[in-house]
């Protein structure tokens, strides 16, 4: 199978992080945007996002100062109902004065998985449905961060460290490896905890997630890789808030592998093997699947498989079960947090103008 050489794969990391902050400062300005050619797109919703990033429920509505300005071809049509405003709108209305080019003008930057340019679709040259997505993946990835670093997530990460303590400073650890590895193990096992330590390769399985994620943002047209391509956004959302997380604890804890001295014990900042790696890589692409997933049945088909990269270290003799415990664990809490980020884009409250020759009014839209 092909292999990325460490220093090749430190290459790509360092290069896909340059065009991403390079592309990022590029499109600061142009984030949220109206396509000109596009009157429909001149006013643009007021939108309610509810969402609940960390431990605080944030309703964010655009304020008076950030409403959206409508272009010179609508004001006109607005004028008669709304009354003369002061400004550039009674410079419009002037007949001696020639109408300005309609031009688009900024809005207000949105939060936690708001759209940008809303669609996306509307976005008129393939730079600026590039600079929208990443603006959104921005976003997005922000209130990720928000939602793990939140109480609930320690409170859940609490218990799980306290569950492998328990598995790791005691007897339960030795016994289970010497189980697996006296009684269970094969060469049939062998076979197949191959196969499945290959899903925790992170030299393959990074870029193999976010290429798709790529692949599936340029051929959205296309309803299978519009969701193949949001299978490896979110997967690949999920290492971006999990991964820092899992290193710390990989270090802080210090265990060590079954065939160093130390063993499972605990020796703080002694070692690099508290966490399976591998378990966390191997399991997040499957708990997203899961997520992604609203059968019964196929979401916990998907749910077992992402134990199995952390069964096949086991089987391996390279860590032990408190070590992928905690690895499938940490991969679980990021993948929930992404999940929560992209149930929060599904409902949402929306509040429009409604204008219409002789009638002026509002509309009140919620969205499950």
């Amino acid at each position: 199978m092909l292999r990325i050489t460490h220093h090749g794969y430190r290459l790509s990391v360092a290069c896909c992080c340059a065009a991403m902050i390079s592309s990022f400062c590029a499109c600061s300005q142009s984030w949220v945007f109206l396509p000109p050619s596009s009157p429909a797109a001149t006013v643009r919703p007021l939108q309610a996002t509810s969402t609940e990033c960390g431990s605080r429920r944030d309703v964010s509505l655009l304020n008076r100062e950030k409403q959206p300005t409508v272009t010179a071809s609508h004001a006109q049509a607005i004028a008669p109902l709304a009354g003369p405003t002061p400004g550039v709108v009674s410079s419009m209305l002037n007949e001696s004065a020639a109408p300005p080019a309609p031009q688009a003008y900024p809005l207000a930057q949105p939060t936690c998985g708001e759209d940008f340019c809303s669609p996306a679709v509307d976005c008129p040259t393939f730079t600026e449905r590039f600079c929208a997505k990443a603006g959104r993946g921005w976003s997005d990835v922000k209130c990720d961060y928000r939602r793990y670093y939140s109480r609930r997530t320690g409170r859940d990460l609490l218990l799980c460290v306290g569950a492998a303590a328990i598995m790791a400073n005691t007897s339960i650890d030795q016994n289970f490896r010497d189980w697996v590895q006296d009684d269970v193990r094969s060469s049939g096992s062998d076979k197949f905890a191959s196969f499945w330590k290959t899903f925790g390769e992170g030299d393959i399985m990074v870029p193999a997630w976010a290429g798709l994620a790529l692949l599936g943002s340029v051929l959205e047209e296309f309803p299978t890789m519009a969701t193949a391509g949001d299978f490896g956004y979110r997967t690949t959302r999920g290492y971006l808030v999990g991964a820092p997380p899992m290193l710390f604890m990989q270090y802080a804890l210090g265990a060590s592998r079954p065939h160093e001295r130390n063993g499972s014990q605990w020796h703080p900042f002694s070692d690099t093997n508290g966490v399976s790696g591998h378990a966390f890589l191997g399991a997040v692409p499957f708990i997203t699947a899961a997520q992604m997933s609203d059968d019964f049945w196929v979401k916990g088909g998907f749910y077992f498989m992402s134990t199995l990269t952390a069964w096949s270290r086991i089987n391996d003799d390279a860590h032990y079960l408190s070590q992928a415990w905690m690895g499938w664990w940490m991969a679980y809490l990021s993948c929930r947090a992404v999940s929560e980020t992209e149930q929060a884009k599904q409902r949402r409250y929306t509040v429009a103008p409604i204008m219409a020759p002789g009638t002026v009014g509002m509309m009140f839209e919620y969205r499950r």
